[in-house]
């Protein structure tokens, strides 16, 4: 063999070892099997971080400060009630009372047309005939005016009812928020069994709130609807006085 010819084959020979060492190169090594993976923990748990929280919390969650700001908001409302209820009663009394006094009025008049029919008092008859139908007209007002003392009566006894259950909605709506408070504060001690079952405690203790709230909310809708009836009735009877003045202003 020449010179030459072992020469061709030294360069045949480096060049394939050389493309075999870029190949080589190219593939990254795969790192060493190892028996246990390395598994990020998971975040703390809380009673609202996760999307199935967020699924189920279905009373809004609102911040402590507005929930007692309406609470006291509706204290006071129910306590206006209550005046309105205690007015409108002395109102009915005081009706009643006139009613009574009118009644009176008509049945003097009707002796006074008896009298004056007897004893052939043309004039003055008709004379009483026509003041009895204007007391009859006036105590007609005032039975409606009574009638609407009743149906203001049973309007802010309705409204204080409705004010007294959104009371109550409120106070349970801040045990919740409260509880859900304080499961987030456990749930971001750690990831142990201890806080785990901890905060499973206080979830479910949650959701017993929740489902309080939620009764309570149906109730105060139950409420809130009896109240819009009752204004309906009152609305309907001052119409009806409105009315009536009309016609007793008109002569009858």
């Amino acid at each position: 063999m020449s010179f030459h010819s072992l020469s061709f084959i030294s360069v045949v020979v480096v060049a394939v070892a050389t493309q075999a060492s870029i190949a080589t190169a190219q593939v990254p090594t795969p790192p060493p099997a190892t028996s246990t993976a390395q598994v990020p923990p998971p975040p703390p748990m809380t009673s609202t971080s996760s999307s199935l929280d967020s699924a189920v919390a279905v009373v809004e969650l609102r911040p402590v400060e507005t929930i007692n700001q309406e609470m006291g908001e509706v204290a006071a409302l129910k306590a206006g009630a209550e005046t309105r209820i205690m007015a409108a009663k002395q109102l009915q009394v005081r009706a009643d009372t006139e009613i009574k006094v009118k009644q009176a009025q008509i049945e003097t008049i009707e002796a006074e047309i008896k009298q004056a029919k007897k004893d052939k008092r043309g004039i003055e008859q008709r004379d009483f005939e026509t003041r009895k139908k204007l007391a009859e007209l006036e105590k007609s007002l005032l039975e409606r005016r009574k009638k609407l003392r009743d149906k203001e009566i049973r309007y802010w006894e309705a409204s204080r009812d409705h004010f007294d259950i959104r009371g109550k909605y409120f106070a349970a709506e801040l045990d919740l928020a409260n509880k859900r408070a304080q499961a987030d504060a456990v749930g971001q001690q750690g990831t142990s069994a201890a806080v785990y079952d901890q905060v499973s405690k206080l979830q479910g203790e949650q959701q017993e709130l929740e489902r309080k709230t939620l009764e309570i909310e149906v109730m105060a809708a139950k409420k809130r609807a009896d109240v819009s009836k009752q204004e309906l009735e009152m609305s309907k009877a001052r119409k009806e006085i409105f009315e009536a003045q009309n016609k007793l202003r008109a002569g009858g």
